[in-house]
């Protein structure tokens, strides 16, 4: 595996060769065995420190940053045709940005806390996919399989949906082990059932 600094703006960012955790959509039917995109690209960029991370979905890259304040580098490193729309957080659709087609089709479908409240205090991470989720809560749209893979297994304390989407977690790698909510998924939760997930959740799923 090769890696190579990025300087940019004043921050680090480490670029690595294949990454191998479990992140894609899941489709309708056929759906993908373990949530694997097809021929996805593995691609990923990442600090060897920053609590204040972004991922695209669809391709697993991903980036982490020490401060707050350096997330819109972050998003303008992974989300594909970045604009300054969403480097700064928002959809095309939020800003009324014309940008290229393939900004417009990236979406924040939401984001996980370390501390409990949503309080950045501790870092957070953000999920961008190609697009929005379906009005059906019986599927899964998006999800990661290993959270270990990223560095945020067993830190989850909040998180908040986006759009159409809500959210799931589970105590084990691959949707195994006890589930948050128990069943079915929800918008938000400011302290995602207290000390029975808190700090608990290894994978995680949006319909």
């Amino acid at each position: 595996m090769f890696k190579k600094a990025l300087i940019v703006a004043g921050a680090v960012l480490m670029e690595a060769g294949t990454m191998t955790s479990g992140i894609a959509q899941a489709s309708s039917t056929p759906r993908p065995v373990l949530g694997t995109h097809a021929n996805a690209s593995r691609e990923s960029v990442v600090t060897g420190a920053g609590d204040y991370c972004v991922m695209y979905l669809p391709t697993g890259k991903h980036a982490c940053v020490s401060q707050e304040s350096q997330l819109p580098l972050a998003r303008s490193v992974v989300l594909p045709g970045a604009s300054a729309a969403t480097a700064s957080g928002k959809t095309v659709a939020e800003s009324g940005d014309s940008a290229p087609a393939a900004a417009a089709a990236t979406w924040h479908i939401g984001t996980v806390w370390d501390n409990g409240s949503y309080n950045d205090g501790r870092g957070h991470y953000e999920f961008f996919t190609s697009g929005d989720c379906t009005a059906s809560k019986t599927d899964s749209n998006w999800q990661n399989e290993n959270l270990s893979g990223i560095g945020w297994a067993n830190r989850i304390s909040s998180f908040q949906s986006c759009g159409n989407c809500q959210t799931r977690l589970f105590s084990g790698a691959i949707f195994t082990g006890s589930g948050y909510p128990a069943s079915g998924f929800i918008a938000n939760s400011p302290d995602v059932g207290g000390a029975a997930m808190n700090d608990h959740a290894v994978s995680i799923k949006w319909t």
